[in-house]
């Protein structure tokens, strides 16, 4: 192990400060390990699952993210599998400045998904849904798109979101070794469903309505948690004029204090 390099994880900011840093934190360190910087954000070679119950927000979330990030110049590939394009559309029209390095794809098949998406060369890859993919549930194929997506992150060096959708029991529905596979897992829920865990203090010091808010909670995260108490962390949003914003999180107040950066992005030509 001694001849492994320590290889530093590399980030890209969603937009959105609170879950830039709900996703975790790299530092960056000088001469004699000093502190010169700290940045948060989407890890790249990473996997996500965002899994919820029809409804709840994951398709905004998803497409306000997407749009921010576009917007500070990174380039998208979204799949989306469970609505046509033309409805789509819709959806993004004051999200989304087209054409602007923001890519759609409607095919169900993983093997025109990836190839797709090696052409595209993204920075962010989401895929909406899980679910829709032929023979999801069966253990064998979620095993192999697990595996095949963690490779494309891994080569493209992006971050890839896979949409997925919550049963009644709140585990992932139709094969929840995809749970097991993938790197970082986040649940959304809406906020008077579970506002027991919510910092009631912390939203009426700031004047919060938990009425038409949902939050997207940390399950697992294998690039570090950076509030003390694990993975339990979670984002807050709610639906605004303009879309989707973050509102609060149960770790407000223990992350204020750090700086926040966003990484500049790095500029990449390829020819197709």
């Amino acid at each position: 192990m001694s001849d492994v390099p320590v290889v530093k994880v590399e980030r890209i900011s969603t937009g959105f400060e609170y879950l830039d840093k709900a996703y975790g934190m790299t530092v960056l360190t000088g001469r004699g390990s000093r502190i010169v910087d700290r940045i948060f954000g989407l890890p790249l070679g990473g996997v996500s699952l965002w899994a919820g119950s029809p409804g709840v927000g994951k398709t905004r979330v998803c497409i306000a993210v997407a749009g921010k990030m576009n917007a500070n110049g990174y380039r998208v590939f979204y799949i989306q599998n469970e609505v046509d394009p033309e409805q789509f559309r819709t959806w993004t029209a004051d999200k989304v400045v087209y054409p602007n390095d923001f890519y759609i794809h409607t095919t169900r098949d993983l093997a025109k998904q990836v190839s797709a998406i090696h052409k595209c060369d993204p920075h962010l890859v989401v895929l909406d849904s899980l679910n829709m993919l032929p023979r999801y549930q069966s253990p064998d194929m979620i095993r192999a798109i697990s595996e095949e997506y963690k490779r494309v992150a891994r080569d493209l060096h992006c971050h890839i979101i896979l949409i997925g959708h919550l049963n009644k029991q709140g585990t992932v529905k139709g094969n929840n070794d995809v749970e097991y596979l993938i790197d970082v897992q986040c649940n959304m829920y809406r906020a008077d469903s579970i506002a027991s865990k919510i910092d009631k203090v912390n939203c009426e010091q700031q004047g919060i309505e938990l009425s038409g808010m949902f939050i997207l909670e940390f399950i697992k995260n294998r690039y570090g948690a950076t509030a003390s108490g694990g993975c339990e962390n979670y984002v807050a949003f709610r639906h605004v004029g303009g879309g989707i914003e973050c509102v609060t999180s149960n770790f407000a107040s223990e992350l204020d204090d750090i700086p926040f950066s966003r990484p500049k992005r790095k500029k990449k030509w390829r020819w197709f």
